[in-house]
C-alpha cells in the first residue's frame, strides 16, 4: 500500500523542468554500402527531420554507420566482398578524406536543429599522432560537442584494423542530467560498469555495431545489467543491412549487420511502460519517452539498487535527490 501511494504521487506530480521527460529518437540505419558523402548526409538529415516531426528530444545513431561509405551497393555480391587489405583501404580513404568534411556536416546538422539534441552514430577518425579511433560525434542540443572515443576495441578494430583505444570517459552534462556514451562492446566491459559506480550516470548512449545475433544478444544483456546495476536509463541503436541478395556493405568484415534498438528503463515495475525495441534488422525509427523525474524519485525508494549498494559499502556520497 505504501508503494501504490508513492507510485500515484510520482505519476501525478507535474513536471518542474522541460527536461523531465525527454523524447528519443533511435535509428535503425540501413546500409547501403557505396554511398557518396553526399548520400550519407541526406539520409541522416532525412531521420533529423523525421525526428524532429515527431517532437524528439534526443536523436541517437549506431556505431560505425560511416560503413555506408565503403564499397558496395544495392547491386554488390557479398559472397565476394574485398579481402581486409582493401578493406583497411577503403578506411583509411573514409578516414582521411571524407570524416574531416562529415564532422563539419554533423556541426551544420547540429546548428539546423538546434535544441535537439543528436549523437551522430560513430566514426572511424585519424588523430594527429597518426593513430585512429573509433569515435561518437555527441551535439548536446546547445552548441556543445562532446567527442567520446570508444575505450575497449572489438578484436577486428584491434588486431586486423590496427585502431586505438580511447582512454577517457566524458561525462556529459546533459540538461536532462549526467550522460555517458559507451560504445558497443564499452558496455560489456566490467571495469567500465564499475566505473559507473562513481559517476552515477542518468543515462548511457550505446551505439552499436554488431554482424550476428549473437553479437546483439552481448550487447543488449550488458546493456540491460548496466541498467539494473546503476538504476540508469540505456538507449541502444543498431546499424542494419538488406536483406540477402539486396546488396550491401561488401567487405570482409562489414558484410553482415544484425541490428535493433532498444529503450531500456530501470528494471522496476514503474517503468513498464517506457521499455520498447524496435523490428530486428528493419531500417526503422524507435520512438518512445524517458522520465527522469521518476528515475531521481525512485533512485530514493527501497529498490534494487546495486551500484548504491556498492556507493555505501566504499563510503561515497549519494546523490541528493534534484
Amino acid at each position: 500500500m505504501v508503494m501504490k501511494s508513492v507510485t500515484n504521487s510520482i505519476m501525478n506530480e507535474p513536471s518542474s523542468s522541460r527536461w523531465d521527460r525527454v523524447k528519443v529518437a533511435l535509428i535503425q540505419y540501413e546500409l547501403e554500402g557505396g554511398v557518396s558523402s553526399a548520400r550519407f548526409i541526406e539520409k541522416i538529415s532525412s531521420w533529423l527531420e523525421k525526428a524532429r516531426s515527431a517532437g524528439a528530444d534526443l536523436v541517437v545513431f549506431p556505431e560505425l554507420f560511416t560503413a555506408d561509405l565503403l564499397p558496395g551497393g544495392p547491386g554488390a555480391d557479398l559472397s565476394k566482398s574485398i579481402g581486409l587489405e582493401q578493406e583497411i583501404q577503403a578506411w583509411n580513404q573514409i578516414i582521411d578524406q571524407e570524416v574531416p568534411a562529415l564532422f563539419e556536416n554533423f556541426m551544420l546538422l547540429a546548428k539546423k536543429y538546434s535544441g535537439m539534441a543528436i549523437l551522430f552514430g560513430s566514426t572511424p577518425r585519424r588523430l594527429p599522432s597518426g593513430d585512429i579511433v573509433n569515435t561518437a560525434f555527441f551535439a548536446c542540443g546547445d552548441g556543445r560537442v562532446v567527442l567520446q572515443d570508444k575505450l575497449f576495441l572489438t578484436p577486428c578494430e584491434d588486431r586486423e584494423w590496427k585502431w586505438k583505444d580511447g582512454s577517457q570517459i566524458q561525462v556529459i552534462a546533459a540538461p536532462w542530467g549526467k550522460t555517458v556514451i559507451y560504445i558497443c562492446h564499452d558496455i560489456e566491459v566490467p571495469y567500465l560498469s564499475s566505473k559507473l559506480v562513481e559517476i552515477q550516470p542518468d543515462l548511457i548512449l550505446t551505439p552499436s555495431c554488431t554482424g550476428s545475433i549473437h553479437g546483439l544478444r552481448r550487447v543488449r544483456f550488458c546493456a540491460q545489467a548496466r541498467a539494473v546495476e546503476h538504476h540508469a536509463w540505456v538507449l541502444q541503436t543498431s546499424t542494419i543491412q538488406p536483406g540477402p541478395g539486396n546488396g550491401g556493405v561488401a567487405t570482409v568484415n562489414m558484410n553482415e549487420h544484425t541490428g535493433q534498438a532498444a529503450i531500456i528503463p530501470p528494471s522496476e515495475s514503474l517503468y513498464e511502460e517506457f521499455r520498447l525495441e524496435g523490428p530486428l534488422n528493419e531500417e526503422a525509427m524507435l520512438l518512445g519517452e524517458i522520465d527522469f523525474r521518476r528515475t531521481r524519485k525512485t533512485r530514493a525508494m527501497p529498490v534494487v539498487f546495486p551500484a548504491r549498494d556498492e556507493r555505501v559499502r566504499q563510503g561515497l556520497p549519494q546523490t541528493e535527490d534534484r
